[in-house]
């Protein structure tokens, strides 16, 4: 009998040998594992997102705005009288003679300043019956102090408008944004215009508004009046005036 012979069996490995990585177990432990777990029926059967209706979308973006409007009338709540301008001028003032005033000087009945975009016709005011100084009735037009001096003339061209009304901002929300340099132009009836440029812009407490300096006589100016601060409910005013003030360019 033959002795058996031994075959040698060759194993090639070709490429790169196993790897292995170790994955934690899904727990339910957490949100994220409890729905990669159990996923929402729509990932199994491909169903299609469910779309909002247009009228929830509508009724939503309605209550956006009813909400923005409150907020903007908190300043300035509805059924509240519009604050006047300053308190009583004083009581020796009167309007400049017609000869001091001069050719060129006219009353405005315009008034336009681009940096806050600001277009406006400018009505007459003059005293209310407590003595203070009226506002125009309309918050998107200005008013002309008719105990200031007219445009052009010698002396300070007081114009007054509205910050804010109960549901949304007036003519001068903007006021305090201008800064020394820009343009102020203040037209008449009969196609004269002057423009001035801002020299300071000054905020003073409601009872404290320098009168001497607003209502100054020494040169041609333009003062810009209106409210500024905190609103005071309770007596239905601003804490603060906000006064611009410009000379004629150069």
């Amino acid at each position: 009998m033959s002795p058996r012979r031994r075959r040698t069996v060759r194993v090639r490995l070709s490429g790169a040998p196993p790897r292995l990585a170790w994955r934690p177990p899904v727990t339910d432990r957490g949100p994220w594992q409890r729905l990669l777990r159990h996923p929402p029926r729509a990932w199994h059967t491909g169903e299609r997102r469910r779309t909002v209706p247009a009228r929830p979308l509508a009724v939503l973006g309605l209550a956006v705005l009813a909400l923005a409007a409150l907020a903007l009338s908190q300043d300035h709540p509805a059924g509240t009288a519009l604050p006047p301008p300053v308190p009583a001028p004083p009581s020796g003032l009167t309007a400049p003679a017609d000869g001091a005033t001069g050719p060129a000087a006219f009353v405005p009945v315009r008034l336009t300043i681009p940096a806050i975009h600001v277009e406006a016709a400018v009505d007459r005011v003059g005293l209310r019956a407590d003595g203070a100084m009226e506002a125009p009735e309309d918050p998107d037009r200005a008013g002309w102090f008719d105990l200031s001096a007219p445009a052009g003339a010698v002396g300070s061209t007081v114009l007054v408008g509205h910050r804010d009304r109960a549901d949304r901002r007036a003519l001068f929300w903007d006021l305090a944004e201008l800064r020394p340099g820009d343009a102020v132009t203040v037209a008449g009836a009969g196609g004269r215009s002057l423009t001035y440029v801002v020299e300071r812009v000054e905020a003073y407490p409601y009872d404290a508004v320098p009168m001497e300096r607003l209502f100054a006589r020494d040169r041609p100016r333009l003062a810009l009046v209106t409210c500024a601060g905190t609103f005071d409910r309770a007596t239905g005013n601003y804490s603060h005036r906000l006064v611009v003030y410009a000379v004629p360019a150069p």
